[in-house]
């Protein structure tokens, strides 16, 4: 991952209390992240960050799509994302790597690159299966060509195993059984 000074949220001049920030999202940041499985985005990022003395909230709000390949058809396509995260900083002697949703940061840290959360949270939040959504009429988006060829390689692939002859013998042994 490329670092980028956009997503650095300088806390340490912050007053106590609570800040709002705003974070745009595009391909570009997408691009940043090595193998990536989303190719492209455009997403809003809503941080509300609650600061105390001796520890932060932010609440992360993620709306927007990203491109994403169909799993059936392999065509990409714009998956939806409405994410709500939020992400617990606790100041310690030093940093300690990141659990769940806790953040211990060290005394002396003074600013904090979300980045990396935001795309972790959006990766997690992708479905299972990703598959083209369905139109207004129920039938689905899929690219028809390659489900075309899915089907006929199907339909050849239980052909000849069906006509293999080792499995003809195979089955025979089976039956005299």
């Amino acid at each position: 991952m490329k670092t980028t000074e956009k997503f650095v949220i300088p806390f340490k001049g912050l007053k106590i209390g609570e800040h709002n920030f705003r974070f745009e999202l595009d391909s570009g940041f997408f691009e940043r992240f090595d193998g990536s499985e989303i190719r492209r985005g455009k997403c809003t990022v809503v941080v509300v960050l609650t600061k105390n003395p001796d520890m932060m909230e932010l609440r992360l709000d993620i709306m927007g799509s990203v491109e994403v390949p169909c799993d059936r058809c392999l065509e990409s396509f714009d998956q939806p994302v409405q994410i709500s995260e939020t992400l617990f900083v606790k100041f310690a002697g030093e940093s300690i790597e990141q659990m769940e949703d806790l953040l211990i940061l060290s005394e002396k840290e003074h600013e904090l690159d979300i980045s990396g959360y935001i795309y972790e949270y959006i990766i997690l939040h992708l479905p299972y299966q990703r598959i083209h959504p369905d139109d207004s009429h129920g039938r689905s988006m899929c690219n028809k060509e390659m489900i075309k060829h899915l089907e006929e390689y199907l339909t050849d692939h239980e052909t000849k195993e069906h006509s293999d002859p080792r499995w003809e013998k195979l089955r025979s042994l089976l039956n005299n059984n």
